[in-house]
């Protein structure tokens, strides 16, 4: 008998990951046969909040590749390139996506966060 810890798992047929995806209804194996009444069209809403500062050159393929794979709102962050005018009004006219200005009262905000005063996250931050 395989002694490595993959043979139980590949053995173990009643593992709730190997059951993943073989039921037309959603499933949460963690919640052990709890039923949840959902839609059988039931289309999850996915959505991309993030900062850009590129030109439209680099954000529409993003934008296309992700709106392709089922992402249908986009809250974007926008500075340098991405804030001037002639890009944020590209940007704006497309159906779902929200942009968000690096305003003064933005910049408040943040600096008055305590997020931006935590020691441990500043080299993620800068």
């Amino acid at each position: 008998m395989d002694s490595s810890p993959l043979a139980t798992v590949v053995d173990h047929h009643s593992s709730d990951c190997l059951s993943l995806g073989q039921s037309s209804s959603p499933s949460f194996p963690y919640y052990n046969d709890w039923k949840f009444q959902f839609p059988s069209d039931l289309k999850p809403k996915i959505c991309i909040t993030t900062s850009t500062s590129a030109g439209l050159e680099q954000i529409l393929p993003w934008m296309f590749y992700h709106k392709v794979i089922g992402v249908g709102t986009f809250f974007l962050f926008v500075e340098g390139k991405a804030a001037t005018p002639s890009v944020s009004k590209v940007l704006e006219s497309i159906p779902g996506v929200k942009i968000i200005y690096r305003t003064k009262e933005l910049e408040e905000k943040q600096a008055n966060s305590r997020i931006w005063n935590e020691t441990w996250l500043s080299s993620f931050l800068l």
